[in-house]
């Protein structure tokens, strides 16, 4: 994929699409009208992991990543582990996520949380592919923990907590994602960070189903289709060409999981 060669199209940098209402077929079509051209799908356990990898083998549009999500940071999850790391190694897979920590409102003991953090963490250092984290405010534990693994890069993905972590991250080569979140009234401070991050720093991501944008918030779900509207905030908010922007973040994507195309 060179970006060059359809600066309108756009990247959904993290999307649960088995969640949603419509069929893969459905949305295939409706994207392509749309010029979104590649949603990331992560795994958060293993069953939803599995389907990423099988998605992706009959829609060019899904990239598929595969993780545990610390909300489901029960032992025992070797078997979990021995799926991610399969298809880690067989390049099935282009990320290890979602996974992170969560003090928020998992049902998980930070313990197991850590522990299951850490191992994917390594899979990822051990087959040199980037990671996508969840973080629900442990930005001390995240950032710590990942100071042991100083060769694993990823995304912050839908990132909701204050700049220091965003801001440390992206001088380290990391990417900064943002969802419909940055619209929300109560999220001055998320705008506020987004200016002070470079466009070589950020990718976007509906986070689908959730974060619906404001309008559609309690009425319907969020889904890929959404994301040319994220980009035109952007553009509008650091008033940067919409085209520009499209180019940028598709290349920050490429760059950073070391890819000359997708799909």
């Amino acid at each position: 994929m060179d970006p060059s060669l359809n600066e309108s199209s756009y990247l959904d940098s993290h999307a649960h699409i088995n969640l949603l209402h419509d069929s893969p077929a459905q949305l295939g079509i409706a994207l392509k009208q749309k010029q979104v051209k590649w949603v990331v799908v992560p795994g958060f356990d293993l069953k939803s992991s599995r389907e990423a990898v099988e998605l992706a083998k009959d829609h060019a549009w899904i990239v598929p990543a595969a993780g545990i999500h610390p909300h489901d940071a029960f032992p025992d999850w070797s078997s979990s582990l021995r799926f991610i790391r399969e298809k880690a190694s067989n390049r099935e897979i282009i990320a290890i996520g979602e996974i992170g920590l969560d003090g928020v409102r998992s049902n998980s003991l930070p313990q197991h949380q850590i522990a299951l953090f850490e191992e994917q963490l390594q899979i990822a250092e051990d087959s040199k592919l980037p990671v996508l984290i969840h973080n629900r405010e442990k930005d001390s534990e995240i950032e710590a923990i990942l100071g042991h693994f100083p060769s694993v890069k990823g995304i912050l993905h839908c990132y909701s907590s204050p700049e220091k972590l965003a801001l440390a991250k992206a001088q380290e080569g990391w990417l900064i994602s943002f969802s419909f979140n940055i619209t929300y009234p109560k999220s001055d401070y998320l705008r506020t960070l987004i200016k002070k991050l470079p466009l070589s720093s950020l990718l976007l991501e509906t986070d689908s189903p959730y974060l619906s944008p404001l309008e559609d918030r309690g009425k319907r779900e969020n889904t890929p289709l959404n994301i040319p509207a994220l980009y035109r905030w952007l553009s509008d908010w650091l008033s940067i060409p919409l085209e520009a922007i499209c180019e940028q973040l598709i290349r920050n994507f490429m760059h950073l999981f070391s890819l000359d195309s997708v799909g």
